[in-house]
């Protein structure tokens, strides 16, 4: 099982796309590795921008859950009680490896660009 909650601050910020000057956190980095989730950074920056330049989110929490037919539930939120929803039709993301439920992502805007965290380094 792979326990999220070790992840503390961050040593390190990394950049994972070439369109986006969006920074994974050693946890997300982790994520994005040990589970070929690369794709769903991808898709959280895509909303993460698109959130920030029309509804002005400077936070965005991304809650990502198994939805038992193979694929998976994106649920995105300002923190507060706007929340906006994406699913995926298909995923081998190894929901079984982590210790909680669901994977929450939290994204900051710092004026330039968001960083994706985990909750523990935040």
């Amino acid at each position: 099982m792979i326990n999220l909650n070790e992840f503390y601050g961050t040593e390190n910020w990394y950049t994972f796309n070439l369109f986006s000057k969006d920074l994974l956190t050693d946890g997300t980095k982790y994520v994005a590795e040990e589970c070929g989730a690369y794709w769903l950074f991808d898709e959280i920056t895509a909303k993460c921008a698109s959130a920030h330049r029309n509804a002005g989110w400077d936070f965005v929490v991304t809650t990502v859950t198994d939805n038992m037919s193979g694929g998976a539930e994106l649920i995105f939120s300002d923190g507060n009680d706007q929340e906006s929803y994406q699913t995926i039709e298909f995923t081998d993301f190894p929901f079984d490896k982590f210790d909680e439920e669901d994977l929450r992502i939290y994204s900051v805007w710092n004026g330039d660009h968001f960083v994706h965290m985990l909750p523990s380094e935040y």
